[in-house]
């Protein structure tokens, strides 16, 4: 995704990405991965459009696809995941897009997980930075954001 065009490709492939989940095409588990290191590549992007199109993507894959996983993976290559970045990653863009990536998940995965994403949230959003220069008030609104579309989704 380099060069000129590398930000089109992104949201290109998140595209590709939700499409062939929702398209019932038969993906294998292995695919899957491969898809899931796409969306979270992106979600780490510093653009909020290639942010919120790898969250169109994990919408895709995660309602038609999540479900067949092993709910070991779906904790550890997920959740986990998403919820550590959220709470201690030092890149701002990676955080702002995983949150909003929490948000995104399907509603049996957020119920599973309910307590953790809150909390992960919910401490994104409320906490502060004592250093001027990493403070990073979109990190937060991503933070409310998510919370707010895994609270919807939830049915809370």
């Amino acid at each position: 995704y380099r060069g000129k065009g590398g930000e089109v490709m992104r949201a290109s492939a998140c595209r590709v990405v939700e499409c062939v989940a929702r398209g019932g095409l038969g993906v294998i588990n292995k695919d899957v991965a491969r898809m899931m290191e796409t969306i979270d590549d992106n979600l780490k992007h510093p653009t909020p459009e290639i942010q919120q199109a790898a969250v169109s993507a994990l919408r895709g894959l995660a309602a038609e696809r999540f479900e067949l996983m092993s709910d070991k993976w779906q904790k550890a290559k997920v959740v986990d995941k998403y919820v550590s970045t959220v709470r201690s990653e030092p890149n701002p863009a990676a955080r702002r897009g995983f949150a909003l990536g929490l948000g995104g998940l399907q509603r049996s995965l957020l119920c599973m997980h309910l307590q953790d994403v809150i909390d992960a949230l919910v401490h994104s959003a409320t906490v502060v930075e004592e250093a001027a220069d990493q403070r990073d008030p979109e990190s937060r609104r991503n933070a409310v954001l998510g919370l707010v579309e895994a609270v919807e989704t939830v049915g809370l």
